[in-house]
């Protein structure tokens, strides 16, 4: 989780100082190196939910407190599958959605640069 956090930054800086030199939109590798850090975030955020539910059975098993006695006795098996049905569905809810929003803002055509009497033009950065 760490590791692929620091990654992402690392990509983000190496951006922004391209970005700063102005060889942003001409550094290819770049380009590659940025869209497959794309699903980094969100694989650094399933590790970090792992490693948190991962990390609690352990002291469950070393002889602090027994398996049996760590379970809910008024949760029944039904609201915990209901519960991992809606939030499976949600989560695969927002995977595809989040994938269709992505491809499609993907293949628009990037607006003309400081078009005459177009207010939604991008302004140029000078510094």
């Amino acid at each position: 989780m760490a590791y692929l956090g620091s990654l992402v930054f690392l990509v983000a800086a190496v951006g922004a100082f391209h970005y700063r030199r102005r060889t942003l939109e001409t550094t290819r590798w770049y380009q590659w190196v940025a869209v497959a850090t794309i699903p980094l975030p969100f694989l650094a955020a399933l590790a970090g939910w792992l490693l948190t539910e991962v990390g609690r059975q352990p002291w469950i098993v070393q002889g602090l407190l027994k398996t049996s006695d760590a379970n809910s006795p008024s949760v029944g098996t039904a609201t915990i599958a209901v519960s991992l049905a809606v939030f499976a569905g949600l989560y695969g809810l927002l995977a595809v959605v989040d994938f269709v929003l992505m491809r499609r803002y993907a293949r628009l055509d990037p607006p003309e640069v400081g078009g005459e009497g177009d207010e939604f033009a991008v302004p140029v950065m000078t510094y």
